[in-house]
């Protein structure tokens, strides 16, 4: 099993409802008509654009055009662009289905970290109580447990996590952002490891050449308060600036623990402090230099199912810790090489030390506990030339990337658990040190066949070369230490077409694939060595972009078909022991959906947004343990999500905003148990407040009609709930 968490779990399922729906093209093709329907008269649109930088920033601020007003700006007037992949397109010109949030968005808003922002994009969701989260069905460490790294690459400011608890514990505030992307569907030909099923990335504002205060201040319910603040400061007219931007969150929960006697178990704490000095010292060359430390403790959500939902209690007797401390420094130029040519180059040292210590059982009875530590350091070079001419616009690039992981991993469990008569507690435990080198070339490349046919094509050689020292420790038995060193390559594929209807109105269709490489481990109870393959998803995807109304009217839809071959999956281990699995490539499945989204303001006093997702995932071939799990759907993939919101100003400076989000029901294990599925649940978000010269007093509520859910149940134990209704007053102030 995985190392992450402690369970029980008996043998026999069921999926949820009725019979799994066996997933086919004609899905795919049904869903394609709802789409695909739209004007041919219009007129040929003109010749392409050179394309915008990837710098999607005030020449003058370096941060968001909107941000330096919040009274007046208007984002309907500013082009967006996409930074997260290989070529600089607009947001429109973007067929890759991405939710996109703005920095303006975040600080007009009540969202105070990432996971706060999948809750409201389509087909997103947070899954694990919390501590994790999935797009389009697939979970960001893997739908059946097993694999090697990640299936959502989370990259801030150049630096990629590389384990999920460094994501859940890394840089995820939402504080003097420039934009935040979620990239839904596989990104290996863009991004190469991790990203099989999407990828998010994050870029904070950079130093401008305008002078700028900002600050925040939140006091809320259950003792939560947010002190932030950045200033930027110019030192040498339009050459030489220094942004610096702090932020210190913390909330005690309403979760209480009277084994304890702690009424502030749910506490958690996020702390992000970041400089960055940007230098120009001629027109055509950029550099930012941004160093970045962050504190994240995680609050427990865990509920004792008897007490549910009349108070949120944990009756643990040992203390429940999860916390992580990240740095990183980035160094990234931009290289202007005449009117046509760019290049960038990408230079990135990160570091996360992560800890946890956990209860096994979540009882007033001294049953055992668990402890984990990871350390992960990584240095990584990108290195792009970008090209802009009349009808072609393209990239190509280098990638190189070190990658060192230590984990040690101790849990003291009941012996009885394997059938051991004598009372007490036994250990088990593994440790792995492992270095990975992975380097890549990689290419993409739009081409003018028409006026109106656009043709893109994608490729990206990417080679994984990976060394492991595994041990276990079980039942206080030590295996010897077990060696291996394993390669891994991959050619990497992307071709799609963009008709443009014109009249702010195109179409597009694209076939690309997924990977993620293989792995090694050692089995819990015989201290085995197996290794595993790398798995390969294909995905195809049509899209449909349509603006109108000067950019006051934007609806865009992506729907998807994907096929998962070689799947790396959890099976029972040799030893036939509870806690002794393996991963394998033992799984296909398929996967089909769509999302669908709409921009609009209607009146200058009022903009408004809807965003509807649903996914539909099946397990074709999975046999685990003897029990054959094909029909079944997958965890943490809710079929239906979706948010809907608006911001109203009524005039003399007073405004109003609204946010709705719906994730519906998910099972928690590829088992399909009923009794393991989570609640759906809506979630409201609103703000009220006043807006006069530089200041602003907002009364805000989050779970403004205190919905009761759990967010992850498990017949175990594990039970997890969402926050309660949080109350609060937020004061800012921007003097100039």
């Amino acid at each position: 099993m995985s190392t992450s968490e402690l369970s029980i779990r008996p043998s026999g399922a069921h999926p949820r409802g009725a019979a799994a729906l066996r997933l086919s093209p004609a899905i795919f093709i049904l869903l394609v008509g709802l789409v695909s329907a739209g004007p041919t008269w219009a007129e040929p649109p003109p010749a392409a654009q050179a394309p915008s930088t990837s710098e999607a920033t005030s020449p003058e601020t370096g941060g968001p055009e909107a941000e330096g007003d919040e009274t007046e700006g208007d984002a309907f007037d500013d082009e967006i662009v996409v930074f997260g992949q290989q070529i600089d397109r607009s947001l429109q010109e973007t067929h890759a289905s991405v939710a996109l949030t703005t920095g303006a968005d975040l600080e007009n808003d009540t969202q105070t970290d990432l996971f706060d922002i999948f809750e409201r994009a389509a087909n997103a969701s947070v899954t694990q109580g919390g501590f994790g989260f999935s797009i389009r069905g697939i979970s960001d460490t893997g739908v059946a447990g097993g694999g090697s790294g990640l299936l959502v690459d989370v990259n801030v400011d150049g630096a990629s996590a590389v384990t999920s608890q460094g994501i859940r514990t890394g840089p995820l505030s939402t504080w003097d952002l420039e934009q935040v992307e979620i990239h839904r569907g596989p990104q290996s030909t863009q991004q190469g490891r991790n990203a099989l099923a999407g990828a998010v990335y994050i870029r904070s504002v950079d130093p401008g050449f305008s002078p700028e205060l900002k600050t925040r201040v939140d006091v809320g319910e259950y003792d939560e308060s947010r002190l932030a603040v950045a200033a930027n400061v110019p030192l040498v007219a339009n050459r030489l600036a220094f942004r610096l931007s702090y932020e210190n969150y913390e909330n005690d929960g309403a979760w209480v623990n009277p084994t304890r006697g702690e009424d502030d178990t749910g506490q958690s704490l996020l702390r992000t402090t970041r400089a960055k000095l940007r230098y120009v010292p001629m027109d055509e060359l950029d550099i930012v230099l941004s160093h970045s430390v962050t504190d994240n403790r995680l609050g427990n959500s865990h509920v004792d199912i008897g007490e549910w939902p009349d108070r949120r209690v944990n009756f643990s007797n040992e203390e429940n810790r999860e916390e992580g401390t990240t740095t990183s420094t980035n160094l990234r130029l931009t290289y202007t090489l005449g009117d046509r040519w760019t290049l960038r180059s990408e230079t990135t040292v990160y570091e996360n030390d992560y800890r946890t210590f956990q209860d096994a059982d979540f009882t007033p009875l001294d049953l055992g506990s668990g402890f984990r530590d990871i350390v992960d350091e990584t240095t990584s070079q990108d290195l792009r030339f970008s090209y802009s001419g009349d009808r072609v616009r393209g990239s190509l690039g280098f990638f190189y990337t070190d990658i060192e992981t230590d984990l040690d991993f101790l849990a003291i469990v009941p012996a009885a658990l394997f059938g051991i008569p004598a009372p007490g507690t036994v250990e088990i435990g593994n440790n792995q040190d492992t270095k990975v080198e992975n380097t890549a070339v990689y290419g993409e490349l739009d081409y003018e066949l028409s006026p109106r046919l656009v043709l893109t094509a994608g490729l990206r050689f990417d080679n994984e070369e990976r060394e492991d020292v595994l041990s276990s420790n079980f039942l206080g038995n030590v295996s010897p230490p077990s060696f291996t060193d394993t390669d891994y390559s991959a050619l990497l594929p992307k071709l799609g077409l963009v008709y443009r209807w014109g009249d702010g109105v195109s179409a597009g269709l694209t076939v690309q694939q997924g990977y993620r490489s293989g792995g090694a481990g050692l089995t819990f109870g015989t201290g085995e060595l197996y290794e595993f393959d790398e798995e390969l998803t294909t995905n195809y995807e049509l899209s449909l972009r349509s603006e109108s109304q000067g950019g006051r009217l934007v609806a865009n839809a992506n729907v998807f078909f994907t096929e998962w071959e070689d799947q790396q999956v959890f099976v029972a281990g040799p030893s036939g022991t509870f806690f002794d699995s393996i991963v394998e490539n033992a799984g296909e499945s398929e996967l089909a959906g769509a999302e669908v989204e709409l921009s609009f303001r209607p009146a200058e006093s009022f903009e408004g947004y809807f965003a509807l997702g649903y996914t539909e995932t099946e397990f074709l071939e999975f046999v685990s343990g003897g029990e054959d799990l094909s029909g079944n759907e997958f965890p943490y993939a809710p079929r239906w999500t979706g948010s809907i919101g608006g911001t109203l100003n009524f005039g003399g400076g007073f405004e109003a905003q609204l946010n709705v989000s719906y994730t519906d029901e998910a099972q928690h294990s590829a088992q399909n148990l009923e009794a393991e599925i989570s609640d759906s649940f809506f979630l409201a978000d609103a703000r009220f407040g006043y807006r006069w010269t530089g200041w602003a007093a907002f009364v805000y509520a989050r779970n403004l009609f205190d919905e009761d859910y759990l967010s992850r149940r498990r017949i175990d134990g594990f039970n997890n709930a969402g926050e309660p209704r949080t109350v609060g007053l937020s004061f800012s102030y921007r003097p100039f």
